[in-house]
């Protein structure tokens, strides 16, 4: 790609300049300024991040007459003349597939494409439907895996020539384009098909941050994963729900969790009941960072090699690890080593400074057994116990959730919530009661 520049003040760099590095006096130069670590920003391609792109719903074309398409056709596009397929081209075709639109783009066009690829959780795939509709392409203009759904056939897969150079293709995980890059990177809706297409496309834009959703890790066959799930939006009341001190607690985790320029550790612990996780789907609701959760199942697993890795595509985001005890007991021979070593690292260890990940874990037993190194000054930033609600707090709840009980004595959350189930009752062989003294 010698032909793609990066343009500074001082002028251009091409990306072959970067990669071999070999005159560092010029090249300091030329680079002074820019961040190590960072990928060059190539500025002529800032329309790739819909910069000058103005927004037009489907709904508005017939005010843009201008936005039409002139269909490429499939067959021409890869037999290029021919009655079939040639010689290389089928061998390539029946080896690659999927993969052989760029080798077939450049011999048609006589350049390589520009590939510009948007992920799945970027965009809204409901794009591709209202496309399709609005447009209705011919069927000569692409090739596509069809699925029988419910009531229809449903695209799956498909690789659609908009034009023989700007080509859309979808793999029911990315949307990519191949562009020309001598003309589908200039502002200009009357003779940039492309631009028009990111103008529709900028409506259906997600944002990075999935609100109210956490990320369960899972380890599938090529490594780790992540799955969204909608979290129940939890509108709890803190002064009531919980002791007097946790307000101001949970008041600084929320600020402090959604400072990405703040990382550390937060230990919360209490025995089980006492309101740990119905806070953590509280606080789901209340930040504005991505969230992944690690299940207890997977605990061991953050002592894999291949989780920093994980953790790298998914930086800026906050970890939290339910029931960690495993992950985070004094290193005495019997602790996982790795997983206290990662927790480290990504708390105040090289690696916070380049993942910024924050990481809430919750256990159910004392804090003494905390490896010490976790409880240092300036990684730990908050721990909290979570007690039973006192007496009085109990009686209030109670009396909220419409009982008429005098309560003798602190209780969790789960006996307050769940009061009269009795799911004990014949497994320990006692009736004994949870210090409930009914009114007469």
């Amino acid at each position: 790609m010698s032909d793609v520049y990066v343009h500074s003040e001082i002028g251009p760099i091409t990306v072959s300049d970067v990669i071999n590095f070999h005159n560092r006096e010029s090249m300091s130069r030329k680079v002074k300024g820019a961040i190590r670590g960072q990928l060059p920003t190539i500025k002529d391609h800032e329309i790739l991040n819909f910069k000058e792109v103005k927004r037009i719903p489907f709904s508005k074309l017939g005010e843009h007459p201008w936005i039409k398409f002139e269909w490429g056709d499939t067959n021409n596009f890869y037999v290029n003349g021919h009655d079939r397929l040639q010689g290389l081209d089928a061998w390539y075709r029946s080896q690659y597939e999927w993969d052989s639109v760029e080798y077939f783009y450049h011999k048609v066009n006589g350049i390589p494409p520009l590939t510009y690829r948007i992920e799945k959780k970027r965009f809204d795939t409901s794009f591709i439907t209202d496309f399709f509709s609005y447009f209705n392409p011919p069927t000569s203009a692409y090739r596509a895996v069809e699925n029988f759904g419910d009531k229809d056939l449903n695209l799956k897969e498909f690789t659609l020539l908009i034009e023989d150079d700007l080509v859309l293709e979808y793999d029911t995980e990315d949307l990519s384009f191949y562009i020309n890059p001598k003309k589908h990177l200039k502002v200009d809706a009357h003779e940039n098909p492309f631009y028009n297409i990111l103008c529709l496309l900028a409506g259906y834009k997600k944002k990075s941050t999935d609100k109210n959703k956490i990320h369960v890790v899972y380890k599938g066959d090529y490594g780790f994963d992540k799955m969204a799930f909608d979290v129940k939006k939890k509108n709890i009341d803190i002064d009531l729900n919980y002791n007097d001190d946790f307000k101001e607690v949970s008041e600084y985790i929320i600020k402090s969790l959604n400072n990405k320029k703040k990382t550390g550790l937060y230990l919360l612990n209490g025995e089980p009941g006492t309101g740990k996780t119905t806070y953590i789907r509280y606080l789901a609701s209340k930040l504005n960072r991505n969230i992944i959760f690690v299940s207890p199942d997977m605990v061991d697993h953050i002592t894999d090699p291949s989780f920093i890795p994980f953790l790298m595509n998914n930086s800026d985001s906050v970890l939290i690890i339910e029931d960690a005890e495993p992950a985070l007991q004094k290193r005495d021979g019997t602790a996982r080593h790795g997983a206290i070593s990662n927790i480290l690292n990504l708390t105040d260890g090289l690696l916070s400074d380049c993942l910024n990940i924050s990481i809430v874990a919750t256990f159910n037993t004392k804090q003494r057994i905390i490896d010490e190194a976790l409880l240092r000054q300036g990684r730990l930033l908050k721990s909290y116990t979570f007690d039973k609600l006192s007496a009085d707090k109990a009686q209030v709840l109670m009396e909220r959730l419409g009982y008429k009980e005098e309560i003798k004595k602190d209780m969790t959350l789960a006996e307050i919530y769940f009061y009269g189930e009795d799911n004990k009752k014949g497994v320990y062989g006692s009736d004994e009661g949870m210090g409930f003294k009914r009114n007469t």
